[in-house]
């Protein structure tokens, strides 16, 4: 096979001539790795493995030249560490691990890597200098997939919740807006005063406080998985305010049925409230979905099933919230569902559940 040599009776070696796109990273043109066997068969079978495994390592030095200080540049160190059979520690952590440890690195050193593995292994490559105030929107970033369904309203009530616990952690430091990197136990609970304060004031509950740290944990948890960091700091692990176990449960009340019926449905109530609005609210009174649930629904979401007339609006990963029956709903109906009534089958966009149904003839 091309690219096998072995001289004499000792092992075989992989040859490869380096891409030119390669040549400034690897300061030569051709590249020689024992293959630690002196089978032809074994060797033959080890050679694409080596040819890729040679060719990533080629693809993460020129990052580490070219970005040096990217977030694609650290994944590269880490992946070039990872492949030595080690854990990648930045320089300032192996600095207070053991000597045993610094002294693994060097002899994982081959006599023809070049200095971008070197830096790799003794962890020269720092960690991308994010700041607080960039964090939501890079983990946004690296949760766009997630997201992709959401309507801007959706992604409104995502994004502002982790803005309010930044800005909380950032007023609880002083207002400095620091790197993530130097997020650490320390930080965190100035960070949990800083709401323990508000809890005992009684100006706020404890399930607020726990929020907060909750969407902390998350962020720096999206961070760190997209720079790829395999052990990566938990900071807020195990942070929480307990809740007072002497406080009385506190639960809204339903809004009585008597009410409803005199506001809601009195002569003229919903006079100058357009059509969609008094289909998203009968249908709230009637399944018991929110109202956001409802006109929020993605089209793939809703359900119709002929057999008991119903609609079957399915939310977060398939589960049934509520069924809602076609019928009148004390003389007021949602225009969409009284599309029931019509003789022939129809086609029609539903507005307030945002899905496209054939209403059959009875």
């Amino acid at each position: 096979m091309s690219g096998l040599i072995k001289r004499g009776k000792g092992t075989f070696h992989f040859r490869m001539r380096v891409p030119k796109e390669y040549v400034g990273v690897a300061g030569k043109t051709e590249i020689h790795r024992t293959l630690k066997t002196d089978s032809a068969r074994q060797a033959a079978e080890l050679v694409p493995a080596m040819r890729k495994g040679i060719l990533d390592e080629l693809e993460a030095l020129k990052l580490l030249q070219d970005q040096p200080n990217s977030a694609d540049a650290y994944r590269a160190a880490q992946d070039i560490v990872k492949k030595r059979g080690l854990n990648y520690l930045p320089s300032q952590s192996l600095l207070l691990a053991p000597l045993e440890e610094t002294l693994v690195r060097f002899e994982k050193l081959a006599e023809e890597d070049d200095v971008g593995v070197a830096r790799a292994l003794l962890g020269g490559v720092e960690e991308p200098g994010l700041r607080l105030s960039e964090l939501v929107g890079t983990v946004e970033e690296f949760c766009a997939h997630d997201n992709k369904h959401k309507n801007d309203d959706q992604l409104r009530k995502w994004r502002n919740p982790r803005k309010r616990a930044v800005r909380n952690l950032m007023k609880s430091i002083g207002k400095k807006d620091i790197l993530v990197s130097e997020i650490e136990a320390a930080l965190v609970q100035k960070h949990k005063m800083f709401w323990q304060k508000k809890v005992s004031s009684g100006k706020t509950k404890p399930d607020t406080a726990n929020k907060d740290f909750i969407l902390m944990r998350s962020m720096l948890s999206a961070h760190y998985e997209s720079i790829g960091m395999t052990e990566p700091p938990k900071p807020y692990q195990g942070i929480g305010i307990k809740k007072d176990r002497y406080e009385k449960p506190n639960r809204k009340l339903e809004i009585p049925v008597n009410w409803m019926t005199e506001k809601w449905f009195a002569p003229d109530a919903l006079d100058g409230i357009n059509d969609e609005a008094i289909d998203i609210l009968l249908i709230s009174i009637e399944t018991g979905c929110r109202q956001s649930e409802i006109s929020n629904l993605p089209p793939h979401a809703i359900v119709l099933d002929l057999r008991s007339r119903t609609f079957i609006s399915k939310w977060k990963k398939g589960t049934s919230v509520a069924k809602l029956r076609i019928q009148p709903l004390k003389g007021w109906y949602p225009s969409s569902v009284s599309l029931w009534q019509q003789p022939n089958g129809t086609l029609k966009d539903f507005q307030s559940i945002v899905g496209i149904a054939i209403i059959p003839t009875q």
